[in-house]
């Protein structure tokens, strides 16, 4: 898609391009002051003929705004505006009102702002995670939470987290693999798995953050949902590798199960502490252990055995 013709089409002139894995996100801004253009997946959509990519533009809109529909219904805090169509082109496009800063960058330039942030984040999703994760899910990675003068919202409306029309969306396109997809609906779909995947955000940021973490689920959370979850938390296999010794770290290694994402990735914050090339280190593993996009899981098994590889590596340096 070019960029440029599309901006000049709506009158508007960049102030931030962002990086997004399933979209083209600009920040831009008119007379009218900023606000956030997104279009889904211009990748996938620009190989259709015209008529059949404004067909997948009319679907892609129409789960976006049953997951927004959705979320309000259970009182989870979205942009103000969210507009959404189908270009002549036959490109989606949605206009979404700014709403602050990213929650990730908050915490990465204002440690201090810690507990206000996850504390908002919980608040904010709290009525989902009570009572809604059998119709809707939600990526509870940071930065897809911004933070203003009126609080946390969740910004990330595509990909889109929901049972609709007979079907769960839970990427774009869905895993064509049953097994990857069953795994990934327990990540999104459950509150376990949502807060999970904040816990790693926060933990990729700074593993000391996961005090400040398990601090707003007991602060936050009804009463039934954080004992649960408290006590989930405190199980989690890392949480005794700070203090392990070389051959308890690689025999906690070959316990952890292939298809176990999430563990594999705490595994991998645990171990790789505050080494000068965590960043690094960390963005393999990130993509060593990527799920969702894998065309088999064969294919990915392939990937978390070099994974493996890489950590044996580290722990016995």
């Amino acid at each position: 898609m070019d960029e440029k013709a599309l901006c000049q089409s709506y009158g508007v002139e960049v102030v931030e391009r962002y990086s997004a894995k399933y979209g083209l996100v600009l920040s831009v801004r008119n007379g009218k002051g900023p606000y956030i253009l997104k279009v889904p997946c211009p990748g996938i959509l620009e190989a259709l003929e015209p008529d059949a990519r404004a067909r997948e533009a009319e679907h892609i809109n129409a789960i976006a705004a049953a997951f927004i529909e959705r979320l309000r219904g259970y009182n989870v805090p979205l942009p103000e505006q969210y507009d959404m169509e189908v270009r002549e082109d036959g490109f989606p496009v949605h206009h979404i009102s700014h709403e602050g800063t990213d929650c990730a960058k908050i915490i990465r330039d204002q440690p201090d702002r810690a507990r206000e942030v996850v504390e908002g984040i919980v608040t904010a999703i709290t009525g989902l995670l009570v009572r809604g994760t059998h119709e809707v899910g939600i990526d509870a990675f940071l930065s897809n939470f911004s933070l203003n003068g009126h609080g946390v919202r969740y910004v990330d409306i595509f990909p889109s987290y929901v049972k609709f029309d007979g079907q769960t969306s839970l990427h774009y396109p869905n895993p064509a693999d049953s097994i990857i997809f069953a795994c990934e609906e327990a990540r999104k779909f459950t509150a376990f798995g949502i807060l999970r995947r904040l816990r790693l955000d926060l933990m990729l940021l700074d593993p000391a953050l996961e005090s400040v973490f398990l601090a707003a689920l007991d602060r936050c959370l009804p009463e039934m949902l954080r004992s649960e979850m408290l006590s989930r938390f405190s199980h989690l296999p890392d949480r005794d590798l700070e203090t392990a010794n070389v051959y308890a770290r690689l025999r906690a290694l070959d316990l952890i199960g292939p298809m176990h994402t999430d563990a594999l990735r705490e595994f991998a914050v645990r171990v790789i502490g505050g080494r000068d090339d965590r960043k690094a280190i960390l963005g393999s593993v990130s993509e060593l252990t990527r799920m969702v996009e894998s065309p088999s899981v064969e294919e990915y098994l392939e990937r978390v055995v070099k994974f493996r590889v890489l950590m044996r590596e580290i722990i016995v340096a």
